[in-house]
């Protein structure tokens, strides 16, 4: 009878991977690659940190809601807020944090334009106003006031 060597993978200790142990092993790794992490053995680096030939805008908007209502307003925050900001002509992206803090609950939403003049388009000139949502009212502690803006200079995220 002929035998047939098989290649068998194996864990860190030397024991054979099972079908389904393989299977999460390889999406781990695959979502992993997707989201920008690089094993040291490969080799890859990230790239050296820059200044931007052309600088862009971070606009930040900051609000506080009560804890009993944060699942609620980050709900609300990202389908009328963050959905919609991402769509405005000139929008080059957007983040939306969040803090937990004892009995409140705090959020941030950065987006990012070219310029002050992209900005302006959809804000008016007034750009340090902030645009508040129907409901901010009915969730935020106290309506900001202001929003910031920021040149931003570096920017090494891939």
């Amino acid at each position: 009878m002929k035998t047939e060597e098989a290649f068998v993978k194996t864990n860190r200790g030397g024991e054979p991977l099972n079908r389904r142990a393989l299977l999460v092993r390889t999406l781990l790794i695959s979502v992993a690659g997707l989201l920008g992490f690089r094993s040291k053995a490969s080799g890859a680096t990230r790239p050296t940190p820059e200044f931007l030939s052309q600088p862009r805008i971070a606009r930040e908007w900051r609000g506080e809601v009560l804890g009993t209502r944060a699942a609620e307003y980050q709900k609300y925050l990202f389908e009328q807020g963050v959905l919609k900001l991402s769509q405005i002509d000139g929008n080059l992206g957007v983040q939306m944090f969040r803090a937990d803090n004892d009995d409140r609950t705090e959020f941030v939403v950065i987006s990012y334009w070219p310029n002050l003049d992209a900005i302006r388009k959809y804000a008016g000139n007034e750009i340090d106003k902030p645009h508040h949502l129907p409901r901010d009212s009915e969730f935020l502690i106290k309506l900001p006031e202001k929003v910031l803006h920021y040149q931003v200079l570096v920017d090494s995220r891939v």
